[in-house]
């Protein structure tokens, strides 16, 4: 908890993960222990004081939380069930405080600043070197200068190419052309589209109680200004906790947590801002807009489009930027009532209730300035006798994703505590019945002609449109830009748990638990409908026996559990899943896409854990040493299996699949100057995971899936998240790419040999198995500074290449490629291919081999903070505290 306190401005509560051990972090999201899933969902359960959510961590103000609690043996399932199989992240957020007296007031303050995006640190090709690689890919004749419409790589370059080849300008003039080209650098415009991110984090917080009631008030404000211009967003926190003595023996608590965020998402990402050539600027010098080359069209035809009557088809980021309007907003409230009977001193009856509800929407008008908007407009527009025939109604579109989920559940737990002979027995047990119910909706609508004034849109032909649209370009379209998707998905789950434990003479402990789940997702059978699960653990508190005797050791704890947890993977059904579709192309009929077959022996998937265990205190409790050691082994995972071909399937999932994680958790926590005006205290997270896939029964025989880590790639005896890669051998003496195939002789890509898997390596897993955080809190009186760093080790990534193709930015590598015999020698870099179709498998020759393969490890300090607490003569008695960070 003190650690929780000491991480200044958090404005997500997954930010307070780092600190916690065997909690792994992957683009966000926490991972407890390792996947133990081929397919499901690894997120850990969430549970808010004593409830499982749905909504998500954006619903849980981090300044609320009291204490953080991760579950991560098989004694997760005592409570918490089927779905403990991620692990469970046990959230209790504060109470009103104790006793009598007027109410204490909390205030907190904190700025965090964001950096403009490093895109330097892409290694993007500069605008000279741009035009070399266009002059010298059109050299080699890569595009159609007599018909450039067959074309997708127009381009000012390309324009000026073309136009001194057919005579229209002079070779000085066209030198001229491509000199003032490399004097251009976009990146020197990317202050229109980016800034230094700013976001303030206000907290107010009131606590106090009275003889018979407890409260606790919060309301936390965020206004977050992105680095990136365009994207800001407010959100707001609510928290009321009210607890009420009835009578001595009765209860009732009410919460209400409220979370509400509303912003705009019109920024750019760095990304769209990179992919356009260096030498095309956004603006000219009198800020107008300039059209970026069409790749597919010159602007000599584009213009001739306009001229029959389509809309304007230039693109510009910038007109795009300044036209943007996507807006979303959420709100998500939860509420929860327990009512608590103490029948006597040892046995208390409680049942609670919740009910919580989010509504989530994103809106995003694109007027006539947009390109999308044109661009979408104008592809469904063809010319009859000489007019143009807009199959679209000309004007706005206005695009709705919204999504609503509603769930409630209903406990009852009878809990037993008692101790005998003073403290030489104990025994608490608890048992309940749990009912949860979810419900999750959503759909996408399209508006065409939209009015936001008037609120008006204009009707499509659908029957029309369903019969196919032939666009300008003779091109039969699909209709999925126009018709969007609606789904509809509930979850209802029974539970029956008992826990208990016994405690002798406060040195061994004995606990056990078992749950029974059942959940109408699974087969027809009543046994695949319903999970049994326990737990069984043993402790000894070593330090408490008779012949313990080290005065440096204060306390010392021996832990082992073993039991059986389960997981619910979504990605099939126990029937047949069928999507409704329009307009097949063989017959015009509307038909039904069947994603999954059915699978009435579909079941829960299970995992067996084994935890050991040791927590030490040493030198006056100075110094505190956790150390875990697990085993777990995940079975019946759905996994890909060979379908009987009678069932119109090549695989389907069944639950054949098996995972192991083994690893070690070790937690160190010291304080270095515990006392004085200066205090240093530390705190070391490690934890090492070694996952592998220990079963399966279809491995995927494709190459791409090894090469690039796609899904359905697992193989047995290896991580699930990994890939293969050729092994590299250099450059050709014409400049091609070579790879060694399985009897270590060099080929060319263009080998007439099938590439088998033997030709591969195996270069890693792309999740470290080596990963933590340290924490250092560094106070002088009232000011405190607080650098964590985090840190991971054991994973792979590839290193970015360059691919000269429209679209996709051109690296900087790129002027070392291959030009003459002999520079295969002092590069690894491949000519220009002879024609603008690089064959794919040359771009895998040097793209996927071992010399791209680089290391993903890093130390990072993540966070550094800085706190100031106020005296407390300047606070008053009406603020317990009140800090600015």
């Amino acid at each position: 908890n003190i650690d929780l306190e000491r991480q200044i401005g958090v404005t997500d509560i997954t930010q307070k993960f780092i600190m916690l051990p065997g909690v792994q972090l992957i683009n966000g999201s926490p991972i407890i222990r390792g996947k133990s899933s081929l397919n499901a969902s690894q997120s850990p359960l969430i549970v808010v004081d004593g409830f499982a959510t749905e909504l998500g961590y954006s619903s849980i103000n981090p300044n609320d939380v009291e204490s953080i609690t991760i579950l991560r043996d098989a004694a997760a399932a005592a409570i918490w069930g089927a779905r403990a199989s991620n692990g469970v992240i046990v959230v209790t957020t504060k109470q009103g405080r104790k006793g009598s007296g007027p109410p204490v007031f909390t205030l907190s303050s904190s700025l965090l600043f964001q950096d403009q995006p490093d895109i330097t640190a892409l290694r993007s090709a500069n605008a000279s070197q741009q035009v070399d690689v266009e002059i010298e890919a059109l050299d080699k004749g890569w595009y159609n200068l007599n018909n450039p419409e067959n074309n997708t790589g127009n381009s000012r370059v390309y324009e000026i190419y073309r136009n001194k080849k057919n005579g229209l300008i002079t070779e000085d003039e066209a030198n001229k052309q491509y000199d003032a080209l490399r004097n251009n650098d976009a990146w020197s415009q990317k202050n229109l589209f980016f800034r230094t991110g700013l976001l303030s984090n206000t907290n107010l917080s009131v606590s106090g109680a009275t003889s018979q009631n407890r409260y606790y008030i919060s309301l936390n404000y965020q206004d977050n200004k992105s680095n990136m211009k365009g994207s800001e967003y407010k959100r707001m926190n609510l928290l009321v906790k009210n607890s009420y003595q009835i009578i001595p023996q009765l209860r009732f608590d009410a919460d209400l947590n409220i979370a509400y965020s509303k912003g705009i998402n019109n920024g750019i990402s760095t990304y769209d801002f990179v992919r356009q050539r260096r030498y095309e600027m956004f603006q000219d010098e009198q800020g107008n807009y300039v059209p970026v080359y069409d790749p597919y069209r010159t602007v000599q035809r584009n213009q001739d489009l306009v001229n029959k009557g389509y809309l304007d088809w230039n693109n510009n980021l910038k007109r795009d930027f300044d036209n943007y309007d996507k807006t979303f907003s959420t709100f998500a409230p939860r509420i929860n009532f327990s009512l608590g009977w103490n029948a006597t001193r040892s046995l208390f009856f409680e049942t609670k209730f919740q009910y919580e509800r989010s509504e989530a929407r994103d809106d995003d008008f694109q007027n006539l300035e947009m390109y999308s908007t044109r661009n979408t407009i104008n592809q469904y527009t063809i010319i009859s006798n000489n007019k143009p025939v807009n199959q679209l109604p000309k004007g706005p579109i206005y695009n709705l994703n919204s999504t609503s989920i509603q769930a409630t559940s209903w406990r009852n737990q009878l809990k037993f505590d008692k101790e005998w002979n003073g403290t030489q027995h104990r025994v608490n047990f608890i048992a309940g019945t749990e009912i949860t119910r979810a419900k999750t909706d959503g759909r996408k609508d399209r508006y065409f002609n939209y009015d936001k004034q008037r609120l008006t849109y204009s009707q499509i032909d659908a029957a029309k449109l369903a019969g196919g649209v032939t666009s300008w370009n003779g091109q039969n379209l699909s209709l999925a830009p126009i018709f969007q998707p609606v789904f509809e998905r509930e979850t209802r789950q029974f539970s029956m748990y008992a826990s208990g434990s016994y405690t002798f003479e406060d040195k061994y402990i004995f606990s056990a638990s078992g749950r029974i789940d059942k959940s109408n997702l699974f087969g027809a059978a009543t046994n695949d409908k319903m999970t049994p699960l326990y737990s069984f653990g043993l402790a000894w508190n070593v330090h408490k026996e008779r012949f313990f005797h080290a005065d440096f050791i204060n306390s010392l704890k021996l832990r082992a559990t073993t039991g059986l947890n389960g997981n619910i993977d979504r990605s099939t059904s126990k029937v047949l899943v069928g999507v409704p579709m329009n307009n097949t192309y063989s017959t015009g009929e509307n038909y039904l896409d069947i994603q999954f077959p059915e699978n009435a022996k579909l079941r829960w998937e299970s995992t067996r854990s084994t935890n050991l265990g040791v927590d030490v205190s040493l030198f006056n409790n100075r110094l505190d040493i956790s150390a875990d050691y697990y085993i777990k082994k995940s079975y019946d995972l759905l996994g890909s299996v060979q379908a009987d071909p009678s069932v119109g399937f090549e695989k389907v999932y069944k639950n054949t699949a098996e995972v192991s994680n083994k690893g070690i958790d070790i937690r160190i926590s010291g304080e270095i100057l515990p006392k004085g005006n200066l205090r240093w205290t530390s705190t070391l997270n490690l934890s090492v995971n070694k996952n592998k896939v220990t079963k399966v029964y279809m491995p995927t025989q494709t190459m791409d899936t090894y090469l690039t880590g796609g899904k359905s790639r697992e193989m047995e005896g290896k991580p699930i998240d990994y890939f293969y890669s050729y092994n590299w051998a250099g450059l050709s003496e014409n400049g091609e790419p070579m790879a060694y195939n399985d009897k270590g002789e060099k080929v060319l890509w263009s080998t007439t040999e099938t590439p088998k898997l033997s030709w591969l390596s195996y270069s890693g897993s792309t999740v470290p198995n080596v990963f933590g955080s340290f924490m250092n809190v560094i106070s002088w009186k009232n000011l405190s500074l607080t650098p964590i760093f985090t840190y991971q080790f054991g994973a792979v990534m590839r290193a970015p290449v360059t691919y000269v193709r429209s679209g996709i930015p051109i690296m900087e590598d790129i002027a070392r490629r291959w030009r003459k015999a002999g520079d295969e020698n002092s590069t690894e870099i491949p000519r220009l291919y002879t024609t603008a179709n690089e064959p794919y498998q040359r771009r895998l020759f040097y793209a996927q081999n071992t010399n791209k393969v680089v290391s993903a490890d890093f130390i990072r300090l993540s966070v550094l903070s800085l706190s100031y607490d106020l005296p407390k003569r300047w606070t008053g008695n009406i603020f317990r505290n009140v800090q600015l960070a």
